[in-house]
């Protein structure tokens, strides 16, 4: 554990293992010893808010410590078989009621209709010059890779137009074009059989299936709309500090009608949920261990339809080892780097890879303080999204100062509108 808490399950586990090491060559009978365990995980417990402030400021109790408790109570009862009088801990375990999600899936419209994707090969592509077009093209325009290679991605009304502009300066393949509105009915069609199913045991027959599924965790309408326009079948409402369920996200799976789906957690605390989920499931699911919306873009765009599940799995897995991911944030309670920095609430920080790395009072300058650490001679592409709390003006002065400051990475910036992270990105 590199950056262990006090007033956390560690702590409890401490208290426990210290209890029971003390109490070695004593008097006490293998149940009585087991008792005085347990109730020194309860104490433990009922002391966590002394240790951490943000339990105490909340009137509540460290969850986790208090899960491992309750293991422990219900191990010594089971073995010495007196039922537990629990102690009062000084809150009410009492479940409340939990609030009710809907799941929106239906398509809300765009300006643009086709979603038009293609590899693109040129020595010596104006990188500036096409973003500039592809943005007067459409929206969703994502300009991947280094010379010669490329992946290009847009959504616009004139497919037609983009492919004419890139075969006057190079070479295209693999060109996908989807009409996004039939997608969009077809994928309403699906759910209407799904709940019709769910109603009365009875689902329409599938119109036509595709090969491998996906489903993605991310939180914000722009992320949603990226995901989706990557082939991402569900995306699972979700991200720090609001982690989706084990259910949930079993649910997506289960409602993509392929037997092969692959899982993008997008957050290092939702790992382990997707895994359980994915264990959980009949189908043969993957979980791509991303920590970040943006490792699952470079994921995605390796994808490869004509070649295996296992194959697909190893590429994905390879390509998200060479991305970093950074966020830019604002701290909600004093806090302490592990320099010895302190940090203030309110104060601006900027993570690496989770890690707190940059301390400061504005986004604009945390994030390019932030980039001073990512960017070096292997990094050569960067993708920044803003959040809903950043002003588009600001961000356009933020791109700017990027562009100038380092003039040969290539920037694909787009609005993810995710909530708490003013700025996400990822370099590789």
């Amino acid at each position: 554990m590199r950056k262990p808490v006090e007033g956390t399950i560690l702590t409890v586990l401490r208290d426990v293992a210290d209890a029971a090491r003390e109490a070695i060559g004593t008097s006490l009978t293998v149940g009585e010893l087991l008792i005085h365990i347990k109730n020194v995980a309860y104490l433990s417990v009922k002391n966590t808010p002394e240790l951490l402030p943000i339990l105490k400021e909340n009137g509540v109790v460290d969850a986790g410590g208090y899960g491992l408790a309750l293991l422990i109570d219900g191990f010594v009862s089971s073995v010495t078989g007196e039922v537990s009088i629990e102690l009062e801990l000084g809150f009410d375990t009492t479940p409340t009621v939990r609030v009710a999600i809907e799941q929106i899936d239906d398509w809300e419209g765009s300006d643009y209709l086709y979603c038009t994707e293609f590899l693109f090969t040129c020595s010596d592509l104006d990188v500036a010059a096409a973003r500039d077009f592809l943005t007067s093209m459409g929206d969703c325009e994502l300009l991947v890779g280094s010379h010669p290679d490329f992946k290009i991605h847009v959504h616009t009304n004139d497919p037609g137009g983009v492919l004419l502009y890139m075969t006057s300066r190079g070479q295209i393949s693999e060109v996908h074009i989807h009409n996004m509105r039939l997608q969009s009915e077809d994928r309403l069609t699906s759910l209407a059989g799904d709940q019709e199913k769910a109603e009365t045991g009875v689902g329409a027959e599938d119109a036509a299936t595709k090969k491998f599924g996906f489903v993605a965790v991310a939180s914000g309408s722009g992320m949603e709309k990226i995901l989706k326009s990557l082939g991402v079948d569900v995306v699972v409402n979700g991200g720090q500090t609001m982690n989706p369920s084990t259910q949930d996200i079993l649910n997506a799976i289960e409602k993509i009608k392929v037997d092969q789906v692959f899982v993008f957690p997008n957050n290092k605390n939702i790992v382990m949920t997707a895994n359980a989920a994915a264990q959980a499931s009949g189908k043969q699911v993957k979980v791509i261990p991303t920590i970040s919306v943006p490792q699952s873009f470079s994921a995605l765009f390796t994808v490869d339809q004509d070649v295996s599940f296992d194959e697909n799995t190893e590429m994905m897995l390879e390509v998200i080892k060479t991305i970093r991911s950074a966020e830019v944030t604002t701290a909600i309670k004093d806090a302490k780097m592990a320099s010895g920095q302190l940090i203030n609430a309110g104060d601006v920080i900027g993570l690496i890879d989770d890690d707190i790395e940059i301390v400061g009072s504005k986004v604009l300058d945390t994030t390019l303080e932030l980039l001073n650490l990512l960017v070096n001679g292997d990094v050569d592409t960067l993708t920044i999204l803003a959040g809903e709390d950043m002003e588009q003006n600001l961000f356009e002065s933020l791109l700017e100062n990027l562009e100038e400051r380092f003039p040969d990475l290539e920037i694909d910036a787009h609005r993810g509108e995710q909530p708490l992270y003013p700025i996400v990105m990822s370099v590789e």
